[in-house]
């Protein structure tokens, strides 16, 4: 499973998934087929918290929306 995470298609799917400049998204498209499992570990990790951060933002918007409307 951990192998399958950190397989090509994985990284660039879940670097397509993030709110991140399109630059940034075509260089790590770019860089993932090149990298070894340790770059892989770290590059997985980043995202992870990219996305864990884009998901707090989210509903803390969301949250706020809620709050203005009543």
């Amino acid at each position: 499973m951990a192998n399958d995470i950190l397989k090509n298609n994985s990284l660039q799917s879940l670097i397509k998934s993030l709110n991140i400049d399109k630059n940034q998204e075509v260089l790590l498209l770019e860089k993932v087929p090149q990298m070894d499992l340790k770059e892989r570990i770290d590059l997985f990790k980043d995202l992870t918290e990219i996305y864990l951060l884009n998901l707090e933002e989210k509903e803390s918007l969301e949250n706020l929306r809620r709050f203005i409307k009543n």
